[in-house]
């Protein structure tokens, strides 16, 4: 029966939507790598990047300067976002912990960097959000003040203790 009761403590979070949030960024930048290869010849020949920044859809003042750049500097903006769309999305797929946390920080800065060169609206935004599950609470605690009353403590004792013991079958469904 579903109650607006509390959560025990010890609830983790769900294995299947942290699964799933990552999945959903794997399939957004395998799907954005794979329409660009197959699309257009520019993004196989890696000259793109020579004329991107005067035909995106709202470039920002931070276009123009980025439009100068030398050849070479675009063709290595075309050989990193395939890295980053192709290769980096398999990072987020993986068990290891590390390996997880560096793809989706690199989906994360990627992202970053295309909000900064150019305005796509809320997509980069949006694509931010399912990233972050690559993350764990103690990855993020940084992020919050330690004036919680001792919160943030407890959150990552809570997370270490959790962790530490062998997964249930009910983990894997909650």
């Amino acid at each position: 029966m579903f109650t607006l009761s509390e959560l025990p403590k010890a609830t983790p979070s769900s294995k299947i939507n942290i699964f799933a949030f990552r999945w959903l960024i794997f399939r957004i930048m395998i799907g954005a790598g794979l329409i660009k290869i197959r699309g257009d010849k520019c993004w196989r020949d890696l000259t793109c990047m020579n004329y991107h920044y005067e035909t995106q859809p709202v470039p920002n003042p931070v276009s123009y300067y980025l439009h100068q750049s030398p050849e070479a500097m675009h063709k290595f903006e075309v050989l990193s976002n395939h890295f980053i769309e192709l290769v980096a999305p398999f990072l987020l797929l993986l068990p290891h912990r590390g390996l997880c946390m560096l793809g989706g920080a690199l989906q994360i800065v990627f992202q970053v960097v295309l909000i900064i060169s150019g305005n796509l609206s809320f997509l980069n935004w949006l694509t931010i959000l399912p990233s972050l599950a690559c993350f764990d609470d103690a990855s993020l605690a940084w992020m919050f003040p330690d004036s919680l009353g001792n919160f943030k403590a407890k959150v990552i004792a809570l997370n270490r203790e959790v962790q530490s013991r062998p997964p249930s079958k009910s983990m894997l469904l909650l």
